[in-house]
């Protein structure tokens, strides 16, 4: 960073680049003050998915509509709002086993299995525990994805093609009255079992099917070996991620419209925990909104490193002159503060986002997309013509503000009644990301 011209200042008013995460009244403010070249690590309402409870009703949300699709978290209650019901589904199932998590924490603290009733917070959240795992190595793991978002409206996902693969410390063998609270067995936290005495630290880069973290470069390669159908469960893994990400697009949007109207300040970086069970089908653990960035080891420091380049390649970090107005321009509608010779605005000025990592979903307003789904649902049974009429007045379904772009309006509306007429009127969620990704 230093090497491009990046250097700490003491004001974060002075800064071109705010990494920090401030509660949510300073997070206000500083957001309201943030000039068009300044960039910001976080959205407001960014909690919305990094808190457990938060996501959860959020995620409940869609998934009351569309059950069959959102249906990637495990049965989950929140305590005490829901106590009643999971008493009920506890002493209903007691083949069940149940894990407890607290609702605002990371690094897997407070994080246990359930040994009865009597030993449930006050205060938590408890979701149905995943007892049969895909394991390797006769471990239990999960993967660490990161996710970045750089716009809500339109609504662009980039995710990073490497990642972490994190073993818990000690063989999996299900639970038993013996083993329950065996967290380095359980947990694949790395921070809870870089404590264990079995965890294998990896010091080397070699693609060894060993150690208790690996790149998810080795984990495709261990697919690949072992005949195992990688790319089926990535594109499982980019499903979840794009409907996630939906679940708290209504919040973010409407709270970033009143606080700036610079949409390029802000971007956001996710670390996804995705659990993979026995079949091979994905499970979202956590989304963590300030994923922990160490490197402990040379596999930390190549993959994070990596993510950190592409990151800052991607959302073009602009040097200006803090000394002067940062709004002023010169005839040629150019800001005139601004240093084109500093190597860092060379990552902008180069535009650099033909990356590696392309969008996953590019709508005009995420909120289009989500009333577009439940007016399918609900009306289902409705004329061709009316649906028809319906999309056509509907002014935020803009896919691309081009030239053409009425022509590419008719084509989206073509290909709905097309799928319309093929599922004899049945419409779901699959079918409208199928219909978006075709387009784009």
């Amino acid at each position: 960073m230093k090497s491009s011209g990046l250097f700490r200042t003491k004001s974060f008013l002075d800064a071109n680049l705010i990494w920090k995460l401030l509660k949510i009244d300073k997070m206000t403010i500083l957001i309201k003050k943030l000039n068009k070249f300044q960039r910001y690590n976080h959205f407001p309402c960014t909690w919305q998915l990094g808190r457990k409870d938060n996501l959860w009703k959020n995620f409940k949300i869609l998934h009351n509509i569309f059950p069959e699709d959102y249906n990637f978290i495990p049965e989950t209650y929140i305590i005490p709002e829901d106590q009643s019901q999971f008493i009920k589904a506890f002493e209903s199932n007691p083949e069940y086993n149940w894990i407890v998590k607290p609702v605002a924490s990371s690094r897997g603290r407070g994080i246990r299995l359930l040994n009865n009733l009597s030993t449930l917070p006050k205060k938590c959240l408890v979701s149905k525990y995943i007892e049969k795992p895909h394991i390797i190595n006769n471990k239990k793991y999960d993967l660490r994805l990161y996710i970045v978002i750089t716009s809500f409206t339109p609504l662009k996902i980039y995710l990073y093609q490497d990642g972490l693969v994190r073993f818990a410390s000690e063989e999996y063998c299900g639970v038993n009255s013996a083993n329950k609270y065996n967290r380095y067995m359980h947990l694949t936290n790395y921070s809870v079992n870089k404590n264990s005495a079995n965890f294998d630290k990896n010091y080397s880069m070699d693609e060894k099917f060993t150690g208790s973290k690996w790149s998810l470069a080795t984990y495709k390669k261990y697919f690949k070996e072992n005949n195992l159908n990688f790319e089926n469960m990535w594109n499982k893994i980019k499903d979840i991620v794009t409907k996630a990400i939906i679940c708290a697009g209504d919040q973010t949007i409407s709270t970033v419209k009143k606080l700036t109207p610079n949409t390029n300040n802000l971007f956001e970086l996710y670390g996804f925990d995705i659990l993979i069970d026995e079949n091979l089908n994905p499970c979202l653990l956590e989304i963590n909104l300030n994923p922990m960035l160490n490197c402990d080891t040379d596999l930390d420091l190549k993959v994070k490193s990596s993510l950190m380049t592409d990151i800052f390649n991607l959302i073009g970090v602009i040097p200006y002159a803090h000394s002067e107005n940062p709004n002023s321009y010169d005839t040629n509608g150019k800001n005139k503060y601004q240093n084109n010779n500093n190597s860092v605005s060379s990552l902008y000025n180069n535009n650099i986002f033909n990356l590696n990592k392309q969008p996953l979903l590019m709508m005009e307003n995420i909120n289009s997309l989500k009333n577009l789904l439940i007016d399918f649902e609900k009306n289902g049974k409705k004329e061709k013509d009316n649906l028809k009429m319906k999309i056509e007045k509907d002014e935020k379904i803009q896919i691309e503000k081009k030239k053409g772009s009425e022509k590419k309006k008719e084509k989206i509306i073509e290909s709905i009644i097309e799928e319309y007429d093929t599922l004899g009127l049945e419409m779901d969620i699959g079918i409208i990301f199928k219909i978006v990704f075709i387009l784009f």
